[in-house]
């Protein structure tokens, strides 16, 4: 059987399995989103000659019944004659010292970097930073480690093989969407006039990967010829979700 590509960055991986619940949530807006951007700047700007910015590096890993390939782009790289130290920079709206020096998901992230950029230079240990910015004050905290190839692929061996067993179950449970997604049957007797021509132009739009825009009078099933053409493209694999939004009328 041929196996299944998967892709996906380093930090939605580490996401993804490092995740757990939390009831604290930093909310930003868009001018903070461009802060942020600032700040990574400004703080690459401020490292030596001997720092490389935005290192981008990736790596395939396959199991029985999956490639996935893994790919990311590290803040920065110190550079030094046989070592080098990952650096992530975190931009943060919190005082700085109620940063948890335990954050999994941002160590994930840095040592999931770490362990494919020494593999590809191959270093037998390594440097990982964590840089937090204080974007209302300026402030920066550094946090620093070293780990060995050992180590690091000790983690990232573990961190995959719980990606993998979850790309199994949702990979079984798409099988059996799809496999009833095609045997589903528009679910009135018949069409009604021009709702089959409306439902055949949204399918070839899911396809083609195109955009549809569709003025029709009311009452002839606009929502059923939209979302039944789609769920059906859905199990052809031409789309993985399908989102809808109808008026909402108050009775």
């Amino acid at each position: 059987m041929k196996k299944e590509m998967l892709h996906i960055s380093v930090r939605s991986l580490v996401e993804h399995v490092l995740r757990s619940g939390d009831l604290k949530f930093e909310f930003s807006g868009p001018s903070r989103s461009v802060e942020a951007i600032r700040a990574h700047q400004k703080v690459q700007r401020s490292r030596p000659e001997e720092y490389l910015r935005e290192v981008a590096v990736s790596t395939r890993v396959e199991s029985e019944n999956f490639i996935l390939e893994i790919g990311g782009r590290i803040d920065g790289v110190y550079q030094y004659p046989g070592r080098a130290v990952i650096d992530e920079i975190k931009t943060t709206a919190r005082d700085l010292d109620s940063i948890e020096t335990e954050n999994n998901l941002h160590w994930g992230q840095v040592k999931t970097y770490a362990y494919i950029y020494a593999v590809q230079k191959g270093l037998d240990r390594i440097g990982v930073q964590l840089t937090y910015f204080q974007l209302d004050t300026g402030e920066t905290r550094e946090l620093g480690r070293e780990f060995t190839a050992d180590e690091l692929e000790g983690f990232f061996q573990d961190l995959v093989s719980r990606y993998f067993h979850w790309a199994e179950t949702i990979t079984s449970w798409r099988r059996t969407r799809d496999e009833s997604l095609r045997e589903t049957a528009f679910p009135f007797r018949a069409y009604r006039r021009g709702q089959r021509r409306m439902a055949v132009e949204v399918y070839r739009a899911v396809k083609n990967k195109d955009r549809l825009i569709v003025q029709a009078p009311t009452g002839i099933g606009k929502t059923m010829a939209a979302l039944f053409p789609a769920v059906r493209a859905m199990a052809e694999g031409f789309s993985s979700k399908v989102f809808y939004l109808t008026a909402q009328h108050d009775e």
